[in-house]
This record gives structure tokens, C-alpha cells and sequence, in this order.
């Protein structure tokens, strides 16, 4: 929990053009802030692993995970509350794909979320 929590305090230092001097949005605080109490509940509530997180380009923040042969990732939308959801297979490029909207309804989001990571989570284990 402490990485996201440092993580994501790293992103609130970020400057604009971030990216390479000139893209680059900075995440709003108030959406990372928003995103911290999400990512933990994941983790906490829903025993989702850690994910590395990265910036986007547009201020959004992007989750991945690893459970190979799968790759999954969230892309956060944090002006918006929501997430893309999406998961490719190594050598097959399988995918899957959804979105979940989080103003609409939190506990059903989260649970939608953490659904879809540990469904591939399972399926890379049983790889």
C-alpha cells in the first residue's frame, strides 16, 4: 500500500509537458486523491495485487498488471470517475475489454474492476 501511496504522490510533483517538454497533462490532486482511495480499496477489499502505475499523457493514470501469458491494464479517467479496462494475451493477442463508470455506482465499479482483473488473473495461473 505504501507504493501506491508514494507512487502516486509522484505523480502530483509531476509539470506540465511532463511528457517531453511540451504533452503531458499533470493528474489533478483531487483525482489522484480520488483514485488512492480506489486503487487501495482494490487491493484491500477485493485482494487485487499491486499494480505498477504510470501517468498518462491526457492526466489520467494507467494500472497494469502481469499474469502471464496476460497483460491487463486500467486506464483511469480521473475528471470523468472512470476506467477502460482491457487485457491482451501474449502470443495469441486474445483480448478482452470493458468500462466501468464509478460516479454512476463506486461499490458496483470496484467490484466490476476487481472482477475483471482476478478473472485473468486466474485464467494466467491456470496457463
Amino acid at each position: 500500500m505504501q507504493d501506491v501511496e508514494s507512487r502516486l504522490k509522484e505523480f502530483e510533483d509531476l509539470e506540465h509537458g511532463w511528457l517531453d517538454g511540451e504533452d503531458g497533462e499533470v493528474p489533478s490532486k483531487e483525482g489522484l486523491g480520488w483514485l488512492r482511495g480506489i486503487i487501495l480499496a482494490l487491493m484491500a477489499s477485493y485482494k487485487v495485487p499491486l499494480p505498477y502505475l504510470y501517468p498518462t499523457p491526457e492526466g489520467g493514470v494507467q494500472a497494469e498488471w502481469t499474469f502471464k501469458p496476460w497483460e491487463v491494464s486500467a486506464e483511469f479517467n480521473l475528471l470523468k470517475r472512470s476506467a477502460y479496462l482491457h487485457a491482451v494475451k501474449g502470443k495469441t493477442r486474445e483480448t478482452e475489454a470493458d468500462e466501468v463508470a464509478f460516479e454512476e455506482n463506486e461499490d458496483k465499479a470496484l467490484e466490476k474492476t476487481a472482477g475483471f482483473v482476478l478473472r485473468i488473473k486466474d485464467r494466467g495461473e491456470r496457463a
